[in-house]
């Protein structure tokens, strides 16, 4: 773990030194930066010594720092997993924006297996040769563990190139100024219409730039209860 992770923790404890709200529900205190009446991290002045995401849940913004990168314990080849952390511990882990893995949250995946799934270059070729907005540019499979004792559960997902959303969460930019994708998960195990199966999306904004492919937004439903945009910060 990086030495500097007490330091940018420190930095978001500070963020949180307003009071935070003591009667939110489990979704809005998964990141508690937020307060009755406004949301400190629209308001806060981010140190340009770290890195951050603008995290909203459940119309309540945050400040997530990263905390430090591992390697992809499967594939030493792949992008490194980004680890974040909210200034109360909860724990979110990136990989090229997907979400791997949560701690801390009121529905946590521990952890995500998914070797197939295809890079965002790939993506962003495909999306340009069919310009056909909602085709399936690709499909995989992915493994999760949840918490509450549910693991193996088993996704299949499907990608697809759509137009800019209306009603995100993304502040600072223009939708139309970036490329977006929509995942779609189809249960598998358990199968669709038995309890616990539930179809899941995520929806993502890049930035293309000269070939250089950056995912600046995202939103994740983690369950039907809980669902998060995260933005990288402050815009740019």
């Amino acid at each position: 773990m990086s030495r500097a992770l007490p330091e940018r923790l420190a930095v978001l404890a500070i963020l949180a030194c307003a009071a935070c709200s003591t009667d939110s529900t489990n979704i809005s205190r998964t990141f508690e930066l937020a307060y009755r009446g406004g949301s400190l991290a629209d308001r806060a002045a981010p140190n340009p010594a770290y890195r951050y995401l603008r995290t909203v849940v459940d119309g309540r913004s945050a400040l997530l720092v990263l905390g430090y990168t591992d390697p992809d314990p499967a594939t030493p080849d792949a992008p490194p997993i980004e680890v974040w952390y909210s200034a109360e511990g909860e724990v979110v882990r990136l990989q090229q924006g997907r979400v791997v893995g949560t701690s801390g949250l009121s529905t946590d995946w521990r952890s995500t297996r998914a070797p197939d799934a295809p890079t965002w270059g790939s993506l962003v070729a495909s999306a340009a040769q069919d310009r056909a907005a909602g085709q399936v540019l690709a499909t995989w499979q992915r493994t999760r563990d949840e918490s509450a004792y549910r693991s193996g559960v088993i996704d299949r997902i499907s990608v697809h190139a759509i137009a800019a959303p209306r009603g995100t969460e993304l502040a600072g930019l223009a939708p139309e100024s970036l490329q977006w994708f929509e995942e779609r998960a189809e249960p598998i195990v358990p199968p669709a219409g038995t309890p616990g199966a539930v179809r899941l999306t995520a929806r993502y904004a890049l930035r293309v730039d000269s070939g250089a492919i950056e995912v600046v937004y995202t939103e994740h439903c983690l369950g039907p209860e809980l669902c998060l945009s995260l933005q990288r910060w402050p815009a740019r």
